[in-house]
């Protein structure tokens, strides 16, 4: 884009916090630093019936931002895979855009989903067509797609780190010096989603407790789901001493320094539409080592037995070799230094 274009993004931004929510915040103030930048959030937290006028007004605003605004280019990166969603995108965004070039940001795993299902294969070529770009955060994602998107309206481009969260370099450099810490310190930075595998940190944890290993599991993410499972299992397994759960943290700096302080990052997630989850970026620019899963676009973002280990989904018991691994001082300090050059 030219430095003299007018910009109008149409997204999700925060509150609530959540990744897709930060990623975007993050775009537009990338965007607004370089461009004149207008932004409709797309934001709801509206039941079904007062969604449908969340959006209708959703679409009115954006009908109205890209009149007044002199030949806008339209970012988006709130264009969903899912068949309901992608109807209202039909008519809450690409309706609304006029002649306005679209570049859609696409943050979803599974996005080729509306080319192969017979509900959405044929609005999602019309989407292609009207859509001047589409931008991914992976090339396996692309790659996906690109049977149905044509070669030229295809980008990729990695999800940018949030500087509120990255520590210095000296301060990872430190942190590495002093090598694992007693007790070890596992961090869980997401949502608290069954899928995103926080069950399975919480069982590793129990497991590692009761063989006697000194561990500490910081889990970080709001609740989206019946928090029962997660209170039930700390109290039976006692492990009040083992577990802390901050919930939801807006504080950045706050984030900074549970990635700094954690001597792994545990992420053994099989959600269904995971792509490069950003705090998984955020923990190997603190010099972190990674568990995780082969799932979305995570294989592009670490190098299995260099700055990460992969586990299977579902399985605790390779959590836990994972981390008796890395409680090695060698084997974490060279995971470490790889996850920071990385």
């Amino acid at each position: 884009m030219m430095p003299d274009t007018n910009v109008v993004v149409v997204g999700r931004i925060p509150p609530p916090v959540d990744g897709q929510s930060l990623l975007t915040g993050r775009l537009v103030q990338i965007l607004g630093s370089a461009f004149d930048t207008t932004v409709v959030n797309t934001n709801t937290n509206k039941r079904k019936l007062s969604k449908v006028r969340h959006y209708h007004q959703i679409g009115l605003e954006i009908e109205s931002a890209v009149r007044e605004v002199h030949d806008p280019v339209v970012v988006w990166p709130s264009i969903s895979p899912h068949p309901i969603s992608h109807f209202r995108d039909m008519s809450t965004v690409i309706k609304r855009c006029g002649s306005s070039p679209i570049i859609a940001v696409i943050h979803w795993g599974n996005f080729d989903r509306l080319f192969l299902s017979p509900i959405t294969k044929i609005t999602a070529s019309k989407i292609v067509e009207r859509v001047s770009r589409f931008v991914f955060n992976d090339s396996l994602l692309a790659e996906a797609c690109r049977p149905w998107i044509p070669d030229h309206k295809i980008a990729t481009i990695n999800n940018p780190l949030d500087p509120e969260v990255v520590s210095s370099r000296d301060d990872v450099l430190s942190r590495i010096s002093q090598g694992p810490s007693n007790p070890f310190r596992i961090l869980y930075l997401s949502n608290m989603i069954r899928t995103k595998g926080y069950l399975d940190v919480l069982a590793a944890t129990h497991l590692l407790a009761a063989s006697g290993k000194n561990i500490v599991a910081d889990f970080v993410g709001a609740w989206h789901e019946n928090r029962a499972a997660f209170d039930s299992m700390v109290v039976d397994n006692r492990l009040d001493n083992s577990v802390v759960h901050h919930g939801l943290v807006k504080d950045r700096n706050t984030i900074r320094g549970l990635l700094l302080a954690a001597d792994a990052f545990v992420l053994p997630t099989y959600y269904p539409t995971e792509a490069q989850p950003s705090a998984l970026i955020e923990a190997l620019a603190a010099g972190t080592p990674v568990i995780t899963s082969d799932q979305g676009g995570i294989t592009e973002m670490v190098i299995s037995g260099r700055d990460a280990i992969f586990v299977p989904a579902k399985r605790p018991d390779k959590i836990v070799d994972a981390i008796v691994e890395l409680m090695n001082p060698d084997v974490w300090t060279r995971f470490a230094t790889n996850a920071r050059e990385r």
